[in-house]
């Protein structure tokens, strides 16, 4: 038996000593998969000749179910808790404890010194302590003697010993004297009281004696001499100490002072104007604001202050003393005194406008025998008194509060001085007008006006009917605009050499007001200024060869003035340039005027090419061409002239000066508005058409100097230049032509750099290394070349693979994130239709339970 007991013993060990073992994995031959070659190569060793996808695979779908399934999990979920207390994980619990008591004293200590630092007066020198003007410091440097209190308290505690035995220890009897115990503490009390009210008294009597010790001294300082600093004497301030005293002082603006926006500026001249137009229909009626009130007077009115009574009878004024008796002498001034009141009242503005109504009066009386310059002077002249009718009419004092004896007495007006102011009234200009409705209405008011009144016409006119003050007159506004460019061309329709000034006047002012016109409603009038300007190009295609009129001239400056010109396209600038380039290239060159027409359009390219530096060949050729027409032909020489100037005929020699013309003596240099519709040639007119076309050439040249192309524009030009016959001309047009000259010489010294090929590296030499031929070279070994191609090749060979490989590991990521999401939608599916199931369930017992419910009632 015992033999049996073993070998069961030794099986059981053998058993046991097996399953320690730890066998070694086979791999299973059907996960191994072999990569065969097409070409075997003996030597080589290879990475990838036998690999387990299946095992690889599974490695991978762990590891994304690891790293990707777990953020997709935890994706938009902040349930993460940090432990933030001390040495929570890098201390023991003996080091924590001990390093979170000594934070908590240290936090304990700052709060104590924060509380502390509240209410230490100490630590700021302002905060200090004060007695009587003085600094307890300043205090401490005197004699102070001990206080009273101090003194009673050591008096009042040294008792003697009968007292003390007495009152103490006496056990409440009588004394020899005949008082006990209580009656001895009052008279103590008593006692201590009178003592006290004798010291606080003599302190007050040595305190008083003190002030009068120092007031008499300070009355003796003066007297003793400068002593101190401050008995110096201080100099008297001078007007610069002055004026920066009144600038500290000056009172500061509070918010009434604000600024008022556009609308209300507006509205406030609206209502001033309307002020005035009323005051001035009153006028015209007759009637004052005085005589407008209201003249009841009670029967109890005592007359205080008036001393004389004025009564109207048959156009006299009479006046009367107290006595009831009549005053001759007071007629004069009585009436002297309602001129003046009504002067007054009539204000500045009706005097200016009365003034130039007899100015226009008197210029037409002289049938326009003034020459230019005297109607220029008076247009000046018109101007500065319009100007001061503007700020009369700014100037709106606002009503003083008066008392009643300080107000005007009522004063009676003649009747040939009511028909004088109702005159002056109705030729006034209203201070109000109405938007017209159709162009004669404006034509009719604008008529036989001067610029001056014009001006002031269409200001009342848009200040009475602003669109921020009434916002339907908003579309108003653009017809008002274009009426006045209607007003424009007819201006210039019928212009005359004595009309031409007026006419230029008109347009410099009712410019400002079409540029405020033009931007109140951008769109519709640059639609309606587009469409004078399409309408002015069609009408000058039927006769390309002539000039167009000066009503067609002038909008191509207004076009300047009131849009930009410096944009690349614009809807009124670029088409009105392109007009301008078509009349200098087709137009032929036959008058004088033609030439200052001419002139004045190359004057309007240089202001529409200043800004964006844009070139326009017709411009310099037109130049190239006037300095043409003022050089002599010779038969035998043969001159080349760019259309439309023509080389030979009648035309050629517009401007070149005979032998009989005195031309030194001209002292004029620039050309007038009357040459623009005078066709005569004169020599006048042909030294200053040569200057202008110098001038301009210079300003042409000056800007076009940075041009690549600059020294082909100037080499015509310097070329006419030494044909002209200088010194027959005066000394301003040779100077002119120097400055031509010079501009010249600058561009012509600039020199070009022509374009070539980039320089390229020289090639190195070949060095004599030998040459080793491959002997065998398959497709995958690499082609032979550069060191750093070669490595660039490489590097290119290695980003396209990682960029293959990041891309399969991308897709296959978006693979398992689109399985994880399906397998949660099925569980979410299932547990939806678990629940329902349920649902059902639990509402059929429900209806099974109600069915038996039912039929038991049925029963009873």
């Amino acid at each position: 038996m015992a033999k049996a007991k073993n070998k069961k013993r030794l099986l059981a060990d053998v058993l046991s000593s097996k399953k320690s073992v730890v066998k070694a994995k086979k791999e299973n031959p059907f996960e191994v998969h072999v990569n065969k070659e097409k070409y075997s190569i003996i030597g080589r060793k290879l990475k990838h000749d036998r690999g387990m996808p299946g095992v690889s695979r599974s490695k991978a779908l762990k590891r994304r179910k690891d790293t990707l399934g777990q953020e997709y999990l935890n994706k938009n979920k902040t349930n993460s808790f940090k432990d933030k207390r001390i040495g929570e994980k890098t201390m023991s619990k003996e080091e924590a404890a001990s390093a979170r008591f000594v934070a908590e004293r240290l936090k304990q200590i700052k709060t104590k010194e924060k509380r502390h630092s509240l209410f230490n007066l100490n630590d700021d020198d302002d905060l200090m302590l004060t007695h009587k003007g003085q600094t307890l410091e300043e205090l401490e440097q005197f004699e102070d003697p001990v206080s009273s209190d101090e003194d009673d308290d050591e008096e009042m505690g040294k008792l003697d010993s009968e007292f003390t035995s007495s009152a103490h220890f006496g056990g409440g009897q009588e004394d020899g004297e005949g008082k006990n115990r209580k009656l001895a503490i009052e008279d103590l009390i008593a006692e201590q009281k009178r003592r006290k009210n004798e010291i606080s008294k003599e302190k007050e009597e040595v305190s008083e004696m003190t002030q009068i010790l120092d007031s008499n001294w300070r009355s003796l300082l003066p007297l003793m001499g400068k002593l101190s600093k401050d008995d110096e004497v201080k100099p008297k301030p001078d007007s610069y100490d002055r004026a920066l005293r009144e600038m500290i002082f000056e009172p500061v603006g509070g918010v009434s002072d604000k600024l008022k926006s556009d609308a209300e500026i507006l509205k406030a001249e609206k209502e001033r104007l309307e002020k005035l137009e009323k005051d001035r229909q009153m006028r015209m009626l007759g009637e004052t604001e005085q005589s407008k009130k209201s003249t009841h007077r009670s029967a109890d009115d005592l007359d205080d202050g008036y001393y004389q009574q004025q009564v109207v009878e048959d156009n006299q004024v009479l006046a009367y003393d107290l006595k009831g008796k009549h005053d001759d002498t007071n007629d004069e001034d009585i009436s002297e005194f309602g001129e003046a009141e009504e002067t007054k009242k009539s204000g500045s503005v009706e005097d200016n406008d009365s003034e130039m109504e007899e100015e226009e009066e008197e210029n037409e009386g002289t049938n326009g025998e003034e020459s230019s310059e005297e109607s220029s002077e008076e247009e000046e002249d018109n101007l500065d008194d319009l100007k001061d009718e503007s700020e009369s009419e700014s100037e709106v004092e606002e009503p003083k509060k008066v008392s009643a004896s300080d107000q005007p007495k009522p004063v009676q007006i003649t009747e040939s001085e009511r028909r004088k102011m109702m005159e002056k009234a109705s030729a006034e200009l209203p201070y109000t007008f109405e938007l017209p409705n159709t162009y004669d209405e404006l034509a009719d008011l604008l008529k036989n006006r001067n610029s001056e009144y014009q001006n002031v016409i269409i200001e009342r006119m848009i200040k009475s009917n602003h669109p921020k003050v009434i916002p339907e007159n908003k579309k108003q506004m653009n017809v008002l605009f274009a009426y006045l460019l209607q007003h424009v061309n007819d201006t210039f329709v019928d212009a005359t050499p004595k009309s031409i000034n007026n006419c230029f006047m008109i347009l410099d002012r009712l410019c400002p007001h079409l540029f405020d016109l033009s931007h109140i409603n951008p769109e519709e009038t640059t639609a309606s200024f587009q469409g004078v300007i399409k309408e002015k190009q069609t009408d000058y295609r039927q006769n390309e060869k002539k000039y167009p009129d000066l009503d067609t001239l002038v909008f191509f400056k207004l076009a300047s003035s009131l849009y930009t010109t410096s944009d690349f396209r614009h809807f009124v600038c670029t088409p009105s340039l392109m007009a301008i380039n078509h009349i200098l290239t087709r137009a032929s060159v036959q008058s004088a005027t033609d030439i200052a027409k001419g002139l004045f359009l190359v004057t309007l390219v240089l202001e529409y090419t200043q800004l964006s530096k844009r070139f326009l060949p017709s411009a310099l050729n037109f130049l190239l061409g006037i300095l043409f027409l003022s050089v002599h032909k010779k038969s035998v020489e043969v001159q080349r002239i760019i259309p439309p100037f023509k080389s030979r005929g009648a035309t050629s020699e517009l401007l070149v000066l005979s032998e009989d013309d005195d031309a030194e003596s001209i002292s004029q240099q620039k050309l007038i508005a009357a040459d623009l519709v005078n066709p005569e040639i004169n020599v006048s007119f042909k030294v200053r058409a040569l200057n202008a076309a110098l001038n301009l050439a210079t300003d042409f040249l000056t800007l076009l100097s940075d041009n690549v192309g600059a020294k082909y524009f100037a080499e015509p030009i310097s070329k006419i230049l030494a044909k002209l016959q200088l010194e027959k001309y005066p000394d301003f047009v040779s100077e002119s032509a120097q400055k031509v000259e010079a501009i010249i010489a600058k561009i012509t010294e600039k020199k070009f750099t022509y374009l070539t090929n980039t320089n390229q590296k020289p090639k190195v030499l070949r060095l004599m290394e030998p040459f080793f031929d491959k002997v065998y070279d398959d497709k995958r070994s690499h082609k032979p070349g550069n060191k750093d191609t070669l490595v660039h090749k490489g590097m290119l060979r290695k980003l396209k693979r990682e960029k293959k490989g990041a891309v399969r590991e991308v897709r296959r990521d978006n693979a398992f994130l689109s399985k994880v999401k399906h397998k949660r939608r099925l569980e979410s599916d299932a547990e939806r239709k678990a629940r329902v199931r349920q649902i059902f369930s639990e509402a059929s017992l429900q209806q099974s339970e109600l069915n038996a419910m039912s039929r038991k009632k049925k029963h009873l």
